[in-house]
């Protein structure tokens, strides 16, 4: 087992068994929260692997107990003027960068998944989840729009489950994200990991370039989440987050009170 210390992550770590990549997002204390340094991070980790020949797969999975719970609201909060919208275009290209990897991609789940942590498992090939894991769209519930990862739910639950379950922010079961198509696989009687780790052993069997041909084709043949989709998606993102709708949302947020959403009805 080897660990890639070519670039000194600071909130991941990549580990290099035989053809397989694990990359490990690394801010436990945070939920594994997506920031500014997380994004970049995982972006040059995901163009490095996909470049290097000898890896076959690549699993993402989250150090603690929460996969990923989303955006990190202390930098969503931080922001402004022209960085938001930087921000949400980078997002939108890891998802992208994600979604598009010629290797095989699986991502292991389990705690609590909010929102971009949602977008970030649902790009990849396989998911596979814990028993107890909670999932939630809370957007909405702070103002805000899940606009980058909205291309790649909708793929994977179709427009109108996902429309339900982003205006209602409800939190649901890891039974229920299988039932609709956001989960493949669900560790019942074994850890996560392990589910993962039969899962690789089976894509091990196939051909290499055979296997390579398959994302080609497949990447090339469903609705690609193209430029156009990329810019107008992260373009909703930006708009959410300079709105002082989302300013009131993230402030009750950490207030620990309900947003007076009152003021904003009539604006329309």
């Amino acid at each position: 087992m080897t660990t890639n210390n070519t670039t000194p992550y600071r909130s991941l770590q990549i580990v290099i068994k035989g053809s397989i990549a694990s990359i490990i997002l690394s801010r436990p204390e945070k939920g594994n929260a997506l920031d500014e340094m997380l994004i970049k991070e995982l972006t040059l980790a995901y163009d490095r692997l996909n470049a290097n020949p000898s890896i076959r797969i690549i699993v993402l999975s989250g150090e603690g107990r929460h996969f990923c719970t989303g955006a990190d609201l202390t930098w969503v909060q931080a922001g402004k003027g022209k960085d938001i919208e930087e921000e949400s275009l980078a997002l939108a290209n890891l998802f992208r960068t994600i979604a598009t990897s010629s290797k095989a991609t699986i991502a292991t789940v389990q705690g609590s998944v909010y929102g971009g942590g949602i977008g970030l498992f649902a790009t990849n090939d396989f998911v596979v989840a814990s028993r107890e894991a909670i999932f939630a769209f809370r957007d909405a519930r702070l103002g805000l729009v899940p606009g980058t990862i909205a291309p790649y739910i909708v793929r994977r639950t179709g427009a109108g489950k996902a429309l339900q379950l982003m205006l209602t922010g409800r939190r649901f079961p890891t039974l229920e994200a299988w039932q609709i198509g956001l989960v493949d696989e669900v560790a019942r009687n074994v850890m996560p990991h392990e589910k993962t780790n039969q899962l690789t052993e089976k894509i091990l069997f196939g051909g290499p370039e055979a296997q390579l041909a398959i994302k080609e084709m497949i990447n090339t043949l469903r609705p690609p989440v193209d430029e156009f989709t990329r810019d107008y998606s992260a373009g909703v993102l930006t708009r959410a987050r300079g709105s002082a709708e989302a300013a009131e949302g993230i402030n009750a947020f950490f207030e620990k009170r309900r947003p007076d959403w009152t003021k904003f009805t009539n604006q329309r």
